[in-house]
């Protein structure tokens, strides 16, 4: 059974969403035991958020924070992400290692780290203050480039909840999968013969989507 976030699903007012809806929603989806359920729940998600953000949340579900054809990467070693939950916890990468190798999560070793340090700690981070930082650790380029990606990783999780940290750390560290992936376009039959616009075709779009939120679909 998926444990839902009690909640109106109205949109929310406004372009802020908190990462914290983003963590519950991947929690969510994790837990789905079908593909109707997980559609379910992704609709929820993003009948919750702004038109403006819907790209964002997208491609978060996703494991990304760009198209994946804009080869964004963040260049951010596990053993670097380990130094990162260490400072945002106070405590010592050996024991965030071990947290590792207990779970084989980091995110989940974070979580735990945080339950006991942040426990009571209010989600205050917005999803594209989330976005811009990983964005800037992908910028990161040269001489003293690890140590700047340390600290714009470490200052997230340091504003993070347990929960958040979970899912942040698995999306920098390429562990998140929740079975959502992007449909492959494909060209459509005109009934009056030939092939109509393919989806994607900005002479469908109208038709097509009044959401970008069903551009997503479940791996199957």
């Amino acid at each position: 059974m998926i444990e839902r976030s009690e909640g109106s699903i109205e949109r929310s007012e406004g372009s802020t969403v908190q990462y914290q809806t983003i963590a519950e929603a991947c929690r969510d989806l994790e837990q789905a035991g079908g593909r109707l359920a997980l559609t379910e729940r992704l609709a929820t998600l993003l009948a919750r958020t702004p038109d403006e953000l819907l790209p964002t949340v997208c491609y978060l579900c996703q494991g990304l924070i760009a198209p994946e054809f804009a080869g964004v990467d963040l260049g951010l070693a596990e053993k670097l992400a380990v130094r990162a939950v260490a400072t945002a916890t106070g405590t010592d990468p050996g024991q965030v290692a071990a947290g590792l190798r207990e779970t084989g999560d980091l995110g989940q070793a974070a979580e735990r780290l945080l339950t006991v340090t942040a426990a009571d700690r209010p989600a205050s981070l917005p999803v594209t203050v989330v976005v811009d930082t990983l964005h800037q650790i992908a910028e990161a380029q040269g001489p003293g480039s690890q140590g700047r990606k340390l600290d714009l990783l470490a200052g997230l999780l340091a504003q993070a909840t347990p929960l958040e940290a979970r899912y942040l750390l698995r999306l920098v560290t390429k562990g998140l999968r929740l079975g959502i992936g992007t449909p492959v376009p494909r060209r459509r039959r005109d009934p009056r013969g030939g092939a109509g616009p393919a989806r994607g075709d900005p002479r469908g779009r109208g038709r097509r989507l009044r959401r970008l939120g069903r551009g997503i679909a479940p791996v199957r």
